[in-house]
């Protein structure tokens, strides 16, 4: 293997001004315009072929021989006012790069900068996606259908995981990340006083039981784990009176699409069973979401050996399947492929507004890229 780490590490000042100038200036899904262009600026001086596709998306390409492997970032940031003091603090206000999206695109940047500076001994192609809109609706759909995986064989991504220590790669086969289904539902019945409530029908009683029914759905662990949130409920606005209409939503995660399709019916049935005992009405709207991370074995196998190679086994940790979701997993619905987690040290969580990862760990999150192109292309070399 190509000595990576030594370049990756040398280029790590160069990927942290990178980081900074992405984390001070976020913005949200399908508004990264200044981002992208900050992307683009990059890729131009690496004289790395570049298409601008989905408003603010990038298909960057070494393009060569085979196979092709694709490397992915997202770029958006979330609506939370960031609460860090840092020097290089988010600019724009009740924006803030709290997901460490700002330290995947620094990351793939170096790891295109190394791959370009060795594409005369490299055979392979690559491609470099820059995806807007992760945080929002998905923007992968988008990607694919501009032609991210045109002439793609496999797929790889990163995700910073502060639960892990920097220096340290995350990995799991198959199912790792939940296929999610969000919910909205309308519970009208016949308000009444609330001193009288055989006159009228409980909207609000009846709301509650469905919450609970919906809630007692949680149950399992690892890939049959489970899990159904409430996280919004309205209804009612004086104490004496029963309301006429409630209103609630949540989100169901599972880790198959297969699955998740069963528990929405499960989940519709349930709320339809209370509704008629209590003569209800139930007006349920569900959305099918990102389809979970289903991790396939060989390129997964691939990342492990890859990230001890680099590391050291003990740096290489086996993990569970997380509840939380990402749709990296519409481009491995349509190509082998794994997702991996990138460790930048214990401290605030992701979404929180002090988080702060270890900008060390953007050398190991270049090195594991450059690294899976180098290995992939010699497994598959045609």
């Amino acid at each position: 293997m190509h000595d990576w780490k030594s370049e990756a590490r040398n280029l790590l000042p160069w990927m942290i001004d990178l980081r900074r100038q992405f984390h001070a200036h976020p913005e949200l899904g399908n508004q990264e315009q200044e981002t992208a262009g900050r992307i683009e600026q990059v890729l131009d001086g690496l004289k790395i072929q570049h298409t601008r596709v989905c408003g603010t998306g990038i298909i960057a390409t070494i393009q060569k021989g085979n196979p092709m492997v694709m490397l992915r970032s997202d770029i958006d940031a979330l609506s939370i006012q960031e609460e860090t003091n840092l020097p290089y603090a988010s600019c724009n206000k009740d924006i803030m790069h709290a997901c460490g999206h700002d330290l995947h695109m620094a990351a793939l940047l170096g790891a295109a900068r190394m791959l370009k500076e060795h594409e005369d001994w490299y055979t392979g192609s690559v491609r470099f996606v820059f995806q807007p809109d992760e945080e929002g609706d998905g923007g992968a759909k988008r990607m694919i259908a501009a032609g991210a995986l045109d002439h793609v064989d496999a797929v790889f991504g990163l995700h910073c995981d502060p639960s892990l220590p920097e220096g340290t790669i995350g990995y799991k086969a198959g199912g790792f990340y939940a296929a999610a289904a969000t919910f909205d539902v309308t519970v009208k019945g016949q308000g009444c006083h609330g001193a009288q409530p055989e006159k009228g029908s409980d909207s609000l009683y009846a709301a509650a039981r469905m919450c609970c029914a919906l809630k007692e759905m949680t149950k399992g662990t690892g890939e049959n784990r489970q899990v159904v949130t409430i996280g919004t409920f309205q209804g009612g606005t004086v104490r004496n009176v029963i309301p006429s209409c409630v209103s609630f939503g949540g989100i169901i995660r599972v880790c198959s699409t297969q699955r998740r399709k069963q528990l929405m019916q499960e989940a519709e049935q349930k709320i339809q069973a209370i509704a008629r005992e209590l003569s209800v009405e139930a007006d349920i709207q569900m959305h099918a979401g990102y389809p979970g991370v289903v991790n396939s074995s060989n390129e997964t196998m691939l990342v492990a050996q890859t990230a001890q190679q680099l590391l050291g086994k003990e740096h290489c940790i086996k993990e569970e399947t997380v509840m939380t979701t990402e749709d990296f997993g519409e481009y491995l619905l349509q190509r082998p492929g794994s997702f991996f987690h990138l460790g930048t040290g214990i401290g605030f969580g992701l979404h929180s507004p002090m988080f702060n990862p270890d900008e060390n760990s953007l050398a190991i999150g270049a090195m594991m890229h450059a690294a899976i192109v180098e290995a992939y292309g010699k497994e598959h070399q045609k």
